[in-house]
């Protein structure tokens, strides 16, 4: 078995493996969109090979973090996958071990992500901080569909649709009651990724604490802007001339709606400008045909926690369903000690999994 960084020739049967285990039909386009990100001057990816055909595949998404002591270079898992006839064989393991160092010898001081498959991130020295959860707004009965497998199956299903219907007829209720709050706030869709976009990071950990991801303008030009499988809406909250909040949101080929990001200073009335945010995503997928609205809940960073009451006053409802969280933190007093609390962390879907949030 050969393991051995990625080379350009390898990129389109990297893609088709993927594809083929996945039943997807991801682009060539949105690959690169994904991987092209470079560490050390080279991309951190990996693959292993037997009989000169990809077996394996895992990557690192470099992506800068802050806390309020300044910026953190960290790294998110992905594209991990391994052939079913190689299971067993050690395939995972032999193609993180030149990963991760090469990571850590080029300063990463945290890598992170959400898998199923945490067991075998575990046995190369990650552990498990906490899980995922769903914040989901029902528009319809058509919206099983956002709750995936937490419907079940059979006559569970049945009972679930019909209680996701009820559900719908619940949140439409709690949006038609809703209204603006924050006073002197204009809000104004971004057709560019705007400029202030680090600064207002900057300010949010001083503001709230802890750490999350510095949504630069490059990383929304990136992320956001030059999305290849679908653009996401970025509206923009502003006191005067100043960017003080935004909210992005996409909307899938399926009509499922995603709050892809949302970040406010914070203030006195935080919490209106958050709603009114909120509200406005909302009320323009449902305007664009959203069936449901998926978000997510991660901890217990006092960002996250209201952005989860906010939601319920708006018709989501909390799924205690999602994926565990794996966090490997650079050995010794490298990794800076924002990153060993999981609830200090502020990290929304930011486009750090998947090609809709």
């Amino acid at each position: 078995m050969l393991i051995e960084f990625l080379k350009d020739e390898d990129i389109e049967e990297c893609n088709d493996f993927h594809n083929r285990a996945y039943g997807s039909k991801r682009s060539l386009a949105q690959w690169h969109w994904q991987f092209d990100q470079l560490l050390g001057g080279k991309r951190p990816f990996v693959v292993a090979k037997e009989n000169g055909q990809v077996v394996g595949t895992q990557a690192l998404m470099p992506i800068t973090m802050l806390d309020p002591k300044g910026e953190i270079l960290t790294a998110k898992s992905e594209e991990t996958l391994v052939d079913p006839s190689m299971r067993g064989k050690g395939v995972f393991q032999k193609m993180y071990e030149p990963l991760m160092a090469f990571a850590l010898e080029q300063g990463v001081q945290s890598i992170w992500g959400f898998t199923p498959a945490n067991k075998a991130f575990e046995g190369v020295g990650f552990y498990v901080p906490g899980r995922t959860s769903q914040l989901v707004h029902p528009l319809s009965v058509r919206a099983a569909a956002a709750f995936g497998d937490s419907v079940g199956m059979g006559m569970r299903r049945v009972a679930m649709t019909a209680a996701i219907g009820a559900a719908s007829f619940v949140s439409a209720a709690r949006i038609a009651l809703a209204s603006n709050r924050a006073q002197g706030v204009r809000f104004e869709v971004l057709e560019q990724p705007p400029a202030e976009g680090g600064a207002l990071c900057r300010e949010f950990v001083q503001g709230w604490g802890g750490t999350t991801i510095l949504r630069d303008q490059a990383y929304l030009k990136w992320r956001y802007y030059d999305n290849p499988a679908v653009r996401a809406t970025l509206l923009g909250a502003y006191r005067g001339d100043t960017l003080v909040g935004w909210v992005a949101y996409s909307l899938d080929e399926a009509s499922i709606g995603y709050i892809v990001d949302v970040i406010v200073l914070r203030t006195d009335d935080a919490h209106h400008v958050l709603h009114d945010l909120m509200l406005q995503a909302v009320l323009n997928l449902r305007a664009a045909g959203a069936v449901a609205i998926r978000s997510w809940r991660l901890n217990a960073h006092p960002f996250d926690q209201m952005i989860s009451k906010t939601a319920h006053s708006l018709g989501f409802y909390l799924i205690r369903r999602g994926e565990p969280v794996v966090l490997y933190l650079a050995p010794g007093k490298d990794a800076p000690a924002s990153m060993d609390v999981w609830d200090d962390w502020f990290v929304t879907r930011a486009y750090t999994q998947g090609d809709v949030g």
